[in-house]
């Protein structure tokens, strides 16, 4: 397994030289005495905690993904976001959880500097993913799934994000499946990807680097870090550009 030796050896240099691409932000990670994305988890909480009209929910899910195929599949703007809202009187209280759970999981969402309170407090953004297709795919998605709660309606890259910011624990916020699979054969030798057991299998191939976090709950952030760091992630990305950061993890913008 020539990938998971070289991919240790790069970050066993990357540790001793504290040469990490800024935008993983290792050290924020390793020093942050709690949950690294704590306040998008407390705005997940929130979100999943209200009361919602599920028929409500469906009706406005429904005309957003209708509006974006009259507009040929392009994202619609804000505005027409909002009219839709208006016209099919979503809850206030629900509309700003969302809004604020969006600001915390999607890379462009607009208006974020509205709800995320990292960027109020003058941190760097802490993102958990950018999903091609933009806002409205994340707003159809997340509407969806709080009227059902059902989290097998979701997309990959969708369920696997929610996965990881309700237990960061044990999930892991690599959100491609395409990315899951290649690590699953090139770092972790084995020829399917086991969703089940990918975080765990992660976390042990990271295994010397566990106890450099001050929390626990962040070795899961440190380890999808790790592999997105510009470096790292040269050595097992597929060349063949089918496997290219199509999601976007943490900030990479390769």
């Amino acid at each position: 397994m020539a990938v998971k030796a070289d991919i240790l050896k790069a970050i066993k240099e990357k540790f001793a030289n504290d040469n990490w691409d800024p935008r993983s932000q290792i050290n924020q990670i390793i020093e942050e005495k709690e949950f690294f994305l704590q306040k998008g988890q407390d705005a997940y909480n929130n979100f999943m905690d209200t009361y919602v009209n599920t028929d409500n929910l469906n009706d406005i899910s429904s005309a957003i993904a209708e509006a974006k195929i009259k507009n040929n599949n392009i994202m619609i703007k804000l505005d027409e976001i909002n009219n839709i809202f208006d016209r099919l009187d979503m809850d206030m209280d629900f509309r700003n959880r969302l809004w604020t759970l969006m600001s915390y999981l999607v890379e462009n969402c607009p208006n974020k500097e509205d709800y995320n309170q990292y960027l109020q407090e003058g941190l760097d953004t802490r993102d958990v993913v950018y999903i091609p297709g933009g806002p409205n795919l994340w707003l159809v998605q997340l509407i969806q799934y709080r009227a059902s709660k059902n989290i097998d309606i979701l997309n990959n890259a969708t369920r696997y994000t929610l996965e990881f910011i309700a237990n960061p624990m044990n999930n892991i916020s690599i959100v491609s499946r395409k990315h899951r699979e290649t690590l699953s054969n090139k770092l972790l030798g084995k020829n399917e990807l086991d969703d089940n057991n990918f975080c765990a299998d992660i976390k042990d191939v990271f295994s010397d680097y566990e106890g450099v976090v001050m929390n626990p709950i962040n070795f899961s952030i440190l380890c999808a870090r790790l592999l997105y760091d510009k470096d790292i992630t040269s050595i097992w990305q597929d060349k063949s550009g089918s496997g290219h950061l199509k999601e976007k993890v943490y900030l990479m913008n390769s």
